[in-house]
């Protein structure tokens, strides 16, 4: 399974940071997942609120959210 952590311009770090640590703490325990942060635009690099650029996987290229 593919999880995507979406950013966007002015979205604060924590946010996004937070989700991704947890999810990797369960990929060092055998978790079969992949972790990707993407943006919510067609670009690969966003500027957080405290003006930290973020390079990203990629960006979000369809709008299907599944909720388990």
């Amino acid at each position: 399974m593919k999880i995507q952590i979406v950013w966007f311009d002015g979205f604060g770090e924590l946010v996004s940071f937070a989700p991704f640590e947890v999810l990797k703490r369960a990929i060092e325990e055998g978790a079969q997942f992949i972790v990707e942060f993407v943006s919510s635009e067609q670009k690969k690099e966003v500027t957080t609120s405290f003006g930290v650029t973020v390079k990203l996987h990629d960006f979000l290229r369809r709008r299907i959210v599944q909720i388990c």
